[in-house]
């Protein structure tokens, strides 16, 4: 698993993660090991190929033997091992997909202006933080500091709009007392007026929030004494309107639209997600069960598949489906086996039966769902690498990495020969 990122010095940094089988007890294991990081020259797919091949090479690893690759960066490394799988981190899809759908509404982009205001508005004046820690303080509320919006990072959203709900009482009455340029009664209508949507998700939603809210809001706009259409929220006089409500409903449903239709473009069956999609489905609980014979899609694929893998016996596969689902058939029941997980373990116990079946199980449980472990590798990155140490090179980065990911702990870490290598290498003055 790769994925690239900069550093604090602005350098293009390459992580490489592999995820391998371990056998314990009978049953596979799915490990995913730190391998190293690397400095990109310049981040194309001539770079990147390069660094991948070196990085396994110093392992004693070869690229021919590897079985999937998760990264953008496919057709250079399947010249190298037709067999590769590639996939595409499905948390980075979901987000793209959401991102996307969002940026093409006019309301939704209008929202994430306003957060940035918000943030880049206390951010950038200690004396408006002050104020509003103080104002806080005094009415026992959350302590919460505004959060920016980034696309690159996944929970940023749920940050920055937790911490104006949670805020709000605060958030108002700084604005009030400053009378701020920026317009922030337009966050009302943000925050009220999707109540149309918002009521069909009470039964399944039960946040704190949502569901006061929606209590005390009226099921349709009311005119109240001064003949304006407002209710009351928790002190605060909220403006209201059907054509503030109808907004809020086409905005949604036009997002939910846009999200569905990015998923269909990013999750698609074909390629190596056909073959992917094929596995899955051959250990589903819902084929075993069945009658239904494997459709010859899926045989084709996985048979176009095993030969590539250079798989001997790939023209035994429709007779070991069908056979291997027979045996799970009879003994599933008492062993438990209620997931494509449980099945595919299940065919490695019995590969000595169904050595296809087998063969493409091991396949499917080494699969990465996603690369959130590359992710948290360079958290960590940035957590050793910083300002005061921007200078690091990148063979003592990927070493640091190496023992703060992998070990050993500094229970077990031999001190006392480190030590000694070190005062090897050279005269040094040890006091």
């Amino acid at each position: 698993m790769i994925d690239e990122s900069s550093d604090v010095s602005v350098h293009q940094n390459l992580v490489l993660y592999i995820r391998y089988l371990e056998e314990s007890l009978g049953r596979l294991d799915a490990k995913t090991t730190f391998m190293g990081i690397r400095q990109l020259a310049s981040a194309n797919s001539n770079s990147i190929r390069e660094e991948v091949v070196k990085i396994l090479s110093d392992k004693g690893l070869e690229i021919s033997n590897l079985v999937g690759i998760a990264t953008g960066v496919v057709k250079q490394l399947k010249d190298l091992s037709p067999s590769l799988l590639s996939t595409h981190c499905i948390a980075h899809r979901l987000a793209l997909s959401c991102g996307g759908a969002a940026d093409q509404i006019p309301y939704l982009v209008k929202f994430q202006e306003i957060l940035n205001s918000l943030y880049k508005y206390f951010h950038n004046s200690p004396k408006n933080t002050a104020k509003l820690e103080s104002i806080q303080s005094i009415l026992n509320s959350s302590s919460l500091k505004m959060k920016e919006v980034f696309h690159t990072r996944w929970l940023s959203f749920e940050g920055a709009v937790d911490a104006v709900v949670k805020t709000y009482p605060s958030l108002l009455s700084v604005f009030l007392e400053e009378k701020s340029d920026i317009d922030f009664s337009s966050v009302n209508p943000l925050l009220h007026s999707t109540v149309s949507v918002l009521e069909r998700l009470r039964d399944s939603k039960d946040g704190n929030v949502l569901s006061s809210f929606l209590q005390q809001a009226p099921s349709s706009p009311s005119f109240d004494s001064s003949g304006l259409c407002t209710f009351d929220f928790k002190g605060h006089c909220i403006r209201d309107s059907s054509k503030k409500r109808a907004e809020a409903v086409s905005a949604c449903e036009k997002f939910i639209s846009g999200v569905i239709a990015n998923l269909r473009d990013r999750f698609v069956s074909e390629g190596d997600g056909k073959v992917m999609s094929a596995l899955c489905s051959i250990f589903d609980p819902s084929f075993i069960s069945s009658t239904i014979p494997p459709s010859q899609e899926t045989l084709t694929t996985l048979s176009d598949f095993l030969q590539k893998c250079s798989f001997s016996n790939s023209e035994d596969l429709c007779s070991e489906v069908v056979g291997f689902r027979e045996f799970v058939r009879h003994v599933g029941s008492s062993a438990g086996l209620t997931s494509v997980k449980d099945i595919a373990q299940f065919s490695f116990r019995h590969s000595s039966v169904y050595p296809v079946v087998g063969y493409l199980g091991r396949r499917l449980l080494v699969l990465p769902v996603s690369t959130v472990d590359c992710e948290r590798g360079f958290s960590r990155q940035n957590l050793i690498k910083t300002d005061l140490h921007n200078s690091l090179k990148i063979e003592s980065l990927s070493n640091i990495m190496m023992i703060a990911i992998e070990g050993p702990t500094s229970e077990s870490f031999p001190f006392e020969d480190a030590f000694n290598k070190w005062a090897s290498v050279k005269t040094r003055r040890i006091l």
